[in-house]
């Protein structure tokens, strides 16, 4: 089973959060884009279309053309099964460790 991890990184650090597939991970960072974006800025309008018109991948590329001095990072993760009763997410741990190389 395979999930999508979503980093947003910001002047105040780094959220991280993870959903089942791709278009919601992408819909999650245009959450985050609407929330955080000034409307004001050049290409606030057409991200604003992007997202109404359902292209949320074509939003979020905009965005990262923006240069705002802020990241969304998505890629897919593993969860790893352990137990035949219980699933367990490791992909944290993973990501975490991940992030750690990153920033060496």
């Amino acid at each position: 089973m395979n999930v999508f991890v979503l980093e947003h990184s910001h002047k105040h650090g780094n959220d991280v959060m993870v959903f089942e597939t791709e278009e919601d991970a992408f819909i999650g960072a245009c959450d985050i884009i609407l929330e955080w974006t000034n409307s004001e800025e050049p290409g606030y309008p057409s991200i604003l279309r992007q997202i109404q018109e359902g292209n949320f991948k074509r939003a979020v590329s905009l965005w990262l053309d923006m240069e705002t001095g802020e990241s969304l990072f998505i890629e897919e993760r593993t969860v790893i099964r352990y137990d035949d009763n219980r699933k367990t997410v490791h992909a944290a741990m993973a990501l975490l460790s991940d992030m750690e190389d990153r920033e060496e």
